[in-house]
């Protein structure tokens, strides 16, 4: 599996790679410029050909219509490079779904990791407030006991945004 080291317990989720954002851009910049090229390019070229400008009788020299066969060339040309665009959008989105996969469970490892560390927090905290009695002169129960919330807080925080991980 490939590591992403940029990813902690305090990665968004908003900031894990989006597949559907990627794919969409790029599937709408496609169908411009495939409209565009087909517009100007190729439907033109196929115009002349039907009507008489690049077919293969317009233009015939020692037994062949170069014309004609150069702009046959010209359009297989371009629906080959359409067809790679294809190809390669559905790899980019195919790969941008595995990325997506990756940073997904490198976030959730991260925020679990987090979560243990604050639960071992906690453990000690409440083993400390457990050992006092209301004789400390340093800190008193009430004080550990607000500390023990606030961890408590934070784990529940932290679990929200494990869920919110999970749910990508």
């Amino acid at each position: 599996m490939a590591k992403v080291d940029w990813i902690s317990w305090k990665t968004e989720t908003y900031e894990i790679i989006n597949p559907e954002k990627i794919f969409e851009k790029m599937s709408t910049t496609y169908s411009e410029f495939k409209n565009n090229i087909d517009k100007e390019v190729k439907n033109k070229l196929l115009d002349e050909i039907a009507n008489g400008g690049l077919n293969e009788n317009a233009l015939f020299l020692n037994g062949s219509a170069p014309a004609y066969e150069s702009t046959i060339k010209i359009i297989n040309n371009i629906e080959e490079m359409q067809a790679e665009m294809n190809r390669l959008i559905n790899s980019v989105r195919d790969d941008t779904l595995n990325q997506k996969e990756i940073e997904k469970k490198q976030l959730i490892e991260a925020i679990d990791n987090k979560i243990q560390e604050e639960e071992k927090i906690l453990e000690n905290t409440t083993s400390l407030k457990n050992r006092l009695n209301n004789n400390h002169s340093g800190i008193t129960i009430d004080e550990v006991s607000e500390i023990e919330n606030n961890i408590i807080d934070r784990i529940n925080k932290l679990k929200e945004r494990l869920e919110n991980a999970k749910s990508l």
